[in-house]
């Protein structure tokens, strides 16, 4: 018999989570396409819509260490740590790569991709604060989880 534990309930959000992720990187991949009827900036934009989570890794070594365990990693376990640091998911990043945009065109469908993922987190994700979502506000408090996210 299938028993609910903790680890199936972030299983279930984490996958949730993730085709979300992606449903909403191939939607727009697709509007990309059809922008520009090339594959480089559909590429671009799941790129940066999907691999934005890459700076989980952070926040896993620092609690684990070297080891991977990917039940601990795809499960969120690493949480308990009481530290954040998720560099990528910070508006701060996002501002700055939208302004480099301007000059640097192949970096907008990635930043779009990576606005659209950050977005997503803040509509899905309400126990987090709009203001954790800040890397200074995460930095001031040491990357510490306060009490304007988790």
């Amino acid at each position: 018999m299938f028993k609910k534990t903790d680890e199936n309930k972030s299983y279930f959000t984490t996958t949730v989570d993730l085709t979300i992720h992606l449903i909403l990187a191939l939607v727009l991949a697709a509007f990309f396409y059809w922008l520009t009827g090339r594959w480089v900036w559909p590429i671009l934009g799941i790129a940066g819509g999907i691999l934005i989570d890459i700076d989980h890794f952070v926040d896993y070594f620092n609690h684990y260490g070297l080891k991977f365990v990917f039940s601990d990693f795809y499960c969120q376990n690493y949480g308990v740590s009481g530290k954040r640091y998720v560099f990528l998911h910070s508006w701060e990043i996002i501002i700055l790569l939208w302004l480099i945009s301007r000059w640097v065109l192949w970096i907008t469908p990635i930043v779009t991709g990576m606005t659209i993922h950050l977005l997503a987190d803040y509509i899905f994700h309400q126990h987090m604060h709009f203001i954790y979502f800040s890397l200074i506000y995460r930095w001031y408090h040491k990357f510490e989880v306060t009490e304007k996210g988790a």
